[in-house]
């Protein structure tokens, strides 16, 4: 079937073919790894900065409340989650799909920036925390697909 396939659209064509299948793995591959780190980090962060007893952080009632009362630590734990989502996010997407690394880093950078934002615009958050979880994903998501390895580097790491 394949070599019917080259004979009428060319080696070219298999070839787009298997970038854009590594492209959307990657994607995909990003955007679970970038969860997957968001919720580890953060499950840490609650290690070190349990909630006050009696609070449940189930309504945003209850999360703005929770939210006065957060230590820095807890904040800033819960932001370096959000930035080390995206950073690795992008790393996982440019390794895996090794062509178009960058716009391919911006699929789980946007998944996490838009969460990021769902979040903000449910609970206020500390300015100081707002602005950074606002600006960082997208850079940090370029920064991972630059640090990913490329080529033959790439392929012995698979």
């Amino acid at each position: 079937m394949s070599c019917h396939y080259v004979q009428v659209f060319g080696e070219g064509a298999l070839r787009r073919e298997h970038n854009m299948l590594r492209s959307i793995a990657g994607a995909l591959a990003g955007v679970i790894t970038a969860f997957a780190t968001i919720f580890a980090v953060e499950a840490i962060g609650h290690q070190f900065f349990p909630p006050p007893p009696g609070i449940a952080a189930n309504t945003p009632a209850a999360m703005a409340e929770f939210m006065k009362a957060a230590p820095v630590g807890a904040l800033l734990s819960v932001l370096i989650a959000w930035c080390l989502g995206a950073l690795v996010g992008g790393f996982v997407a440019a390794w895996i799909s090794q062509k178009n690394r960058a716009m391919v880093a911006l699929f789980p950078a946007g998944l996490v920036l838009t969460g990021v934002i769902g979040m903000l615009t449910m609970v206020t958050h500390p300015l100081w925390m707002a602005i950074p979880a606002v600006v960082l994903p997208i850079p940090l998501a370029f920064l991972g697909a630059q640090l990913a390895p490329k080529g033959k580097a790439a392929k012995e790491l698979s």
